[in-house]
């Protein structure tokens, strides 16, 4: 989830520099996170029939793939669609040596900023303008201010375990509401029932909602997680306490 929405500047300045009609390809957990960016032309969804899709794809008649994600699957599509294009290193194995070996190699700077220097040859600038979140969603309206805290993550290491969030919800004197997967909503259960004035919404909200949620709050307590970035994107201020991940990825709030 972070991933799609650490691209929202990228997709802004192509859309704002080159006048561009810009198509995105996703996984369908994630494409609603672009369906509300008036950025994106249109949002392709990954299919498990990839010979249908890029035979798709290769019907549009692109100019340009841009590739930041950079994996097997990613790889295989552009080199199938047959255009000119760009891709992004993720340094994946560099970060994959320090989690495991503390091994220091890794570049300095945000990643939204080493997006940037991979198409600085395209004369694509930065616009300084951080990242965006679309959503049309409305939270549920409440009586007093209140924050959001996100229970989940890609992986157990990045999460806040539920003992910790327990001794810091204990000292906050304001509403506190839990967002989540489905498989948050046991852990948001054992939270809940272990601190006063909080509702558990883990598993109940789409991306869409749960952007909602946080948009009307005060302030994001999380991990380093996709709740993290969307809350950056909609100009809400994040608490991040972090685990085996740590910000030199350069993935912090940008």
């Amino acid at each position: 989830m972070g991933d799609v929405v650490l691209t929202s500047p990228v997709i802004r300045t192509l859309y704002n520099q080159w006048s561009s009609e810009i198509h995105f390809l996703v996984k369908p957990i994630f494409a609603s996170i672009l369906q509300e960016n008036k950025n994106v032309s249109k949002v392709w969804e990954y299919e498990d029939d990839e010979a249908k899709l890029i035979a798709e794809l290769k019907s549009q008649n692109y100019d340009l793939i841009i590739d930041l994600h950079k994996n097997i699957r990613s790889k295989r599509i552009r080199s199938s669609v047959g255009v000119e294009s760009i891709d992004f290193d993720k340094i994946n194995l560099r970060k994959w040596m320090y989690v495991h070996f503390k091994w220091p190699a890794l570049p300095s700077g945000h990643l939204v900023d080493r997006y940037f220097q991979s198409l600085e040859k395209m004369g694509l600038k930065n616009d300084g303008k951080g990242l965006e979140f679309y959503t049309t969603q409305k939270g549920k309206q409440r009586d007093s201010n209140y924050i959001t805290v996100a229970l989940g993550a890609a992986h157990q290491t990045k999460q806040i375990p539920a003992d910790k969030l327990v001794e810091i919800l204990r000292g906050i004197d304001a509403p506190k509401i839990l967002l989540g997967g489905k498989a948050d909503f046991e852990k948001g259960e054992e939270i809940a029932n272990k601190v006063g004035g909080c509702e558990n919404l883990a598993g109940k909200l789409s991306i869409q909602e749960s952007a909602a949620e946080i948009e009307n709050s005060n302030v994001l307590l999380t991990g380093d997680t996709g709740l993290m970035h969307i809350a950056v994107g909609l100009k809400i201020p994040v608490v991040v306490m972090w685990g085996n991940t740590v910000p030199a990825f350069g993935m912090y709030p940008y």
